[in-house]
C-alpha cells in the first residue's frame, strides 16, 4: 500500500511538472517576444486565481496562481488591463504608454503558440531519440486483431484487412481511422483483404470500454510492424538467434498482422518448436523458437519487447495537427458535431490522461505532452477575444482602420469571452466527473507500457 501511495505521489508530481512546463513555454514565448519588441510587461503568471507566490522585480510582477489550468502575461499595450480585470488584480495607476507597431503586436500574439510548437518538437525528438530502434509511422490502417465476440467480427472485419476508406473519406493511417470512428455512430468501410480483394461493410461504433466516452470499433486492434526492441537475456528468443532490430514477418506459417496477432499466436504454441521468419537488414531469415510459459506474467512468451512506432518528430507533429483540425472541422459539421463535442475532455480528463501516462511510461507521458502543446498552440490561435488569435484580429483591425479598437470595447470582449470560457471549463469538469470512477479504475489498474511476447 505504501508503495502504491508513493507511486501515485510520484505520478502526481510528474503531471504537475510537465503540465506546468507546457504553460510556462507558452507564456514565456509571449514574454520573450514582448521584451524583444520593446513592449511593457506588467505581470508574468503561471496559473490563475489568487497568488500562491508573488514577487516584484522592477516593474514586473512574477506570480504563481492557485489554479494550475493556464497562465497569462499582462501586456497593457496589447490588452489594456483586460487580464488584470479578469483576475481581479489591482492594475497599474493611469499612465501614458507609447503605441506599438501592428506587426509587433502580431509577433507577440503568435509567440505563445510558437513556444508550444518549439517545445512539442523538442518532446517529439526526445521520444524519437530515446526509443529503441524507432520506426516511421506505419502507412495504411492495417487491422492487427479483431475479437470474435464483437460487432466488427460479425460484420466481416478480419485481421490482415487494410482500411482504405471510412464514410467516404480516404484513410491513410490508423489515426485517421480512429478519428473517423470517434465522430460517427457507424462507419461505412472499404477494406482490402490480405489476398488483394476488396470488400465493404457497415459497422457500429460504441463507447464500451472507453472511460473518456470516445466512440470506437470495440475489440479492433491496430496492425503494426513487429519490430524487436529488446531481447531478454536467457530467453528462448535469444537462444533462437533473435536480435534487437529484427522484424518478425511470419510465425507458424502465418503472416503477422500486428503485435496482438503475434501475441495470440504465441499463446497457442507453448512448449512447441515453431518456425518463424524475420527480416534483418533487408534480408529474410528463417529460424525456430519454442514459446514457454512465464509464471510471473502468466503468459506464454518468446522473451522479447517490441520497439515502439513513435515516428520521426515531424511525423508525430503532423499526426497531432491533422487530428486537431479534423476535430475542429467535425464540430461545425452536421451529423458529426454531437459526437465531436462528446469527445472533448475538460480539465479532469486531461489530468486523468496525464496521470495514466505518467504511471504507464515516461515516453507515453512525453508523447501526450507533445500533443497537448500542439493543441494549445492551435486552439490559442482561434480568432476569439481572450485567446491569442483574438489579439491578432485586434491588431489586424488596427492595421486596416488605422486606429486601435476602443479600450472599453476590447476590455468588454475579453471579459465576456473569459466568462464564457470559465463556464465552459466548469461544464466540462462536471461532465468529466460522471466518468471519474472509470478513469480511477484505469489509474489503479494501468497496464505496463508495451506488451512483451
Amino acid at each position: 500500500m505504501f508503495q502504491a501511495i508513493l507511486s501515485n505521489v510520484y505520478a502526481g508530481l510528474i503531471v504537475v511538472l510537465v503540465f506546468g512546463l507546457c504553460v510556462f513555454v507558452h507564456e514565456f514565448g509571449h514574454f520573450l517576444a514582448a521584451r524583444l519588441c520593446g513592449l511593457v510587461v506588467d505581470v508574468f503568471s503561471i496559473g490563475f486565481g489568487p497568488a500562491l507566490w508573488k514577487r516584484k522585480s522592477g516593474n514586473l510582477v512574477l506570480r504563481v496562481g492557485c489554479i494550475p489550468l493556464g497562465g497569462y502575461v499582462v501586456l497593457p499595450q496589447l490588452d489594456p488591463s483586460g487580464m488584470e480585470s479578469v483576475q481581479g488584480e489591482e492594475g497599474q495607476p493611469p499612465r501614458t504608454l507609447p503605441r506599438v507597431a501592428v506587426w509587433k503586436k502580431i509577433v507577440v500574439s503568435l509567440a505563445g503558440a510558437a513556444g508550444n510548437i518549439a517545445f512539442a518538437f523538442l518532446l517529439a525528438w526526445i521520444v524519437y531519440a530515446t526509443d529503441r530502434h524507432p520506426m516511421s509511422v506505419l502507412e495504411g490502417a492495417l487491422v492487427g486483431g479483431v475479437e470474435t465476440n464483437t460487432v466488427a467480427y460479425a460484420g466481416g472485419l478480419r485481421e490482415g484487412d487494410t482500411v482504405l476508406a471510412a464514410n467516404g473519406t480516404s484513410v491513410k493511417t490508423w489515426n485517421d481511422f480512429v478519428q473517423i470512428c470517434s465522430l460517427s455512430e457507424s462507419v461505412d468501410l472499404r477494406v482490402r483483404r490480405a489476398d488483394g480483394t476488396e470488400a465493404g461493410m457497415m459497422l457500429g461504433t460504441s463507447t464500451n470500454g472507453n472511460p473518456f466516452n470516445i466512440r470506437m470499433l470495440e475489440g479492433v486492434e491496430a496492425g503494426s510492424i513487429c519490430k524487436v526492441g529488446l531481447v531478454e537475456s536467457g530467453s528462448m528468443a535469444e537462444k533462437a538467434g533473435v536480435k534487437p532490430g529484427d522484424v518478425i514477418k511470419t510465425f507458424n506459417g502465418h503472416i503477422v498482422a500486428g503485435r496482438g496477432h503475434l501475441i495470440d499466436m504465441v499463446q497457442k504454441r507453448e512448449g512447441q518448436l515453431t518456425g518463424m521468419t524475420i527480416e534483418r537488414e533487408g534480408a529474410l531469415l528463417d529460424m525456430s523458437v519454442t514459446p514457454v510459459l512465464d509464471p510471473q506474467n502468466k503468459m506464454v512468451r518468446l522473451g522479447i519487447q517490441f520497439a515502439s512506432t513513435t515516428g520521426t518528430p515531424l511525423e508525430q507533429i503532423k499526426q497531432d495537427v491533422t487530428g486537431i483540425f479534423r476535430l475542429l472541422k467535425a464540430l461545425v459539421t452536421k451529423g458529426q458535431a454531437g459526437n465531436a463535442a462528446k469527445s472533448i475532455g475538460g480539465p479532469v480528463s486531461i489530468f486523468a490522461a496525464f496521470w495514466l501516462y505518467a504511471k504507464a511510461s515516461l515516453l507515453l507521458l512525453l508523447g501526450f505532452a507533445r500533443f497537448l502543446n500542439v493543441n494549445l498552440a492551435i486552439l490559442n490561435l482561434l480568432p476569439i477575444p481572450v485567446l491569442d488569435g483574438g489579439h491578432v484580429v485586434f491588431a489586424l483591425y488596427e492595421g486596416i482602420a488605422r486606429r486601435p479598437p476602443g479600450e472599453k470595447v476590447v476590455r468588454f470582449l475579453i471579459n465576456f469571452f473569459a466568462a464564457l470560457l470559465i463556464v465552459l471549463v466548469v461544464l466540462l469538469s462536471f461532465r468529466d466527473l460522471k466518468i471519474i470512477r472509470r478513469i480511477a479504475a484505469l489509474m489503479k489498474d494501468a497496464p505496463p507500457a508495451g506488451a512483451k511476447p
